[in-house]
């Protein structure tokens, strides 16, 4: 499976505030940024990170440490679109972390016109902006057994993560 692939290669260093997700892979350390209680969530997984070492702390969208500016190689975040207000600083942090080459991807759904218009957003600042629907066997599978049980308790647009790809394009 992609992420479980993915993410086992890594040792994470995470840094909490709004659900967003950095990390840096390659070299001699690898970090993440990301959202969410994660400290009780680092705790509860300890035993399946293996050797992989997992920290945290905050980090403000509106207030990056030049230290971690251009510096990671591969952002990732999940569910992080819906405050209108937040969406233009969460493409400013994303710029600002990621190095020349490096690589976003992000899960939200699409909650009527929110996720197409923080697409847009990105596209005045990124190139090769890619949405998918079907990125992933295993989630494409669980969507659609829900939307076969026809009850109003699942809401794609509400529930379903569409994933967004682009990446930071290397000065020429």
């Amino acid at each position: 499976m992609f992420f479980t692939d993915f993410l086992d290669q890594f040792e994470w260093d995470l840094h909490q505030d709004f659900g967003k997700v950095a990390f840096r892979a390659g070299g001699a350390s690898r970090q993440v940024v990301l959202g969410a209680d994660v400290n009780k969530i680092i705790k509860r997984n300890e035993p399946s990170f293996k050797k992989t070492k997992v920290t945290a702390s905050k980090l403000r969208w509106d207030d990056v440490p030049h230290s971690l500016c251009d510096r990671y190689d591969t952002v990732i975040c999940a569910d992080c679109l819906f405050f209108d207000e937040y969406r233009r600083d969460l493409v400013n942090v994303i710029d600002k972390l990621l190095k020349p080459g490096g690589n976003v991807i992000i899960f939200a759904p699409s909650r009527g016109e929110t996720f197409q218009l923080f697409k847009d957003m990105l596209s005045e600042y990124f190139l090769n902006v890619v949405k998918l629907d079907r990125y992933d066997e295993m989630v494409w599978d669980l969507h659609m057994k829900n939307l076969g049980k026809g009850t109003n308790c699942y809401d794609p647009d509400l529930h379903y993560p569409v994933m967004l790809t682009f990446n930071k394009q290397t000065p020429v």
